[in-house]
Order: C-alpha cells, then structure tokens, then sequence
C-alpha cells in the first residue's frame, strides 16, 4: 500500500517490500536496485538479541576484546541465530562437519536458547555471517571484534558496506567474502584462515582501523556529526 500527500505529490510511502518504478530510500539494496541507503535502526538499538545501543555495544566490544590476544580466542568459525533462509541452513550443514565449525540456533520462542551476548563474539577467531530474507543486521557488530568474518558474497548492500574489503591479498582486507552466493569455498577459506594466523590477525587488526576505529565508530565532534563511510 502506499499512500501520497497532496502537499508533496513526489512522496511516497510504501508499506510493502514491492518497489514501484523510480528512485527511493531504504535500509538495503541488491546491486540492480535504484535505492538510496539510509542507515538502519540498529545503529539505534536492537533489542530482540538484547542491543539496547550501539556506543554500549562498541564499547562493550572494546572491553572485551582487550583482555584477549589472538592465540587465546577460541579457534572456531562461530554463528548463532535463527535459521530463517536455506543459507544458513546450509552453513550448518558445512562447517558443523569439520571440528572447526561451531553453527547453532538461537530459538527465541524458547527463552532464546543458546543466545550469548554481541561482545562474547570476540572471543572467537572467525565470525560467520549469514544473509536471511534479505540483509544481517549482525555484521556490523560482528564487525566490532578483532575477529574475522567471513561471509557468502553478499547479495544485500547497506550505507557502510563501503567500507568492507573483501578482496584477496588486499592490503586493507578486513573480511572474507567467498566468490559465490553460497558457501561454496569456505572450507578452504577457513583452513586457510587456520594455517596462516598472521594473515588472518592482520585482517581482524584491519577490521578495527577501518570499522571500529572509524567507519561505525561514530563519534561525533558535535551531536549533527560523524564520520560516513566511503
């Protein structure tokens, strides 16, 4: 449905997932949509997996990750949530058959069985993330460990994924970002990850100057203020 004002016959509000011809604003985008990206609420807060607000949440990240170094994080490509899409199922299925992979469910009409909080993610070396209908709203706090994620190639775009580097060899790599839609490659990927840890701290320390430190830092010089991603 949407609805026009006589007063400004050029807005439109639509109350659907179906977009109608022209430009417009939204939260995510495929690389064909005509879209101007807006940042989404959980730079506000995000209370369904207990967010209540990003600086708390950054900081919180910070603390965390500040009593561990990198060969004291759990040597595991971790992932908890809900499995609302057929990739995530099938990143179950991939990384739960080698020792490495620690996949689960969070059953949230179960008392959100096997929830643990965004900062405990930095405990871990590699974070998986994991698209559902369209965007996670997780990566950018899992982005806020020194860890490495790794992710499928993304389909859904956000204001700050500017930022991300997903290319091999890059000096400024900050994640991994496998070749297709699916997760096609990440055994190796991981075992990669495994064999080479300086390669694979030096693309968590990226991940902290180019996110953390700057990109999702947020920290204005006046409240009208902060510094946009590329």
């Amino acid at each position: 449905m949407s609805t026009r004002t006589k007063a400004d016959p050029g807005r439109t509000c639509s109350a659907t997932d179906n977009l109608e011809n022209g430009a417009h604003f939204g939260l995510t985008k495929r690389d064909s949509d005509r879209m101007f990206l807006l940042p989404d609420f959980g730079f506000y807060s995000w209370p369904e997996p207990r967010v209540l607000g990003w600086q708390d949440a950054r900081r919180k990240a910070i603390e965390f990750d500040a009593r561990l170094n990198w060969t004291s994080k759990e040597d595991k490509l971790f992932w908890r949530g809900a499995y609302l899409s057929q990739l995530r199922h099938d990143l179950r299925d991939v990384a739960n058959a080698h020792l490495w992979g620690d996949i689960g469910e969070i059953k949230w009409g179960e008392g959100a069985t096997g929830w643990i909080s965004m900062e405990q993610h930095c405990g871990k070396r590699f974070l998986a993330d994991a698209d559902s209908h369209s965007y996670s709203g997780r990566l950018k706090y899992l982005m806020l460990c020194r860890s490495v994620v790794v992710s499928h190639r993304k389909q859904w775009r956000q204001s700050w994924h500017g930022a991300l580097d997903g290319r091999p060899g890059s000096p400024t790599q900050n994640f991994i970002e496998l070749g297709a839609e699916s997760w096609d490659g990440l055994v190796e990927a991981v075992d990669d990850l495994r064999a080479r840890p300086s390669y694979a701290e030096a693309i968590a320390e990226n991940a902290v100057r180019a996110l953390r430190d700057r990109c999702v830092a947020f920290r204005p010089r006046r409240p009208s203020q902060v510094e946009l991603c590329p």
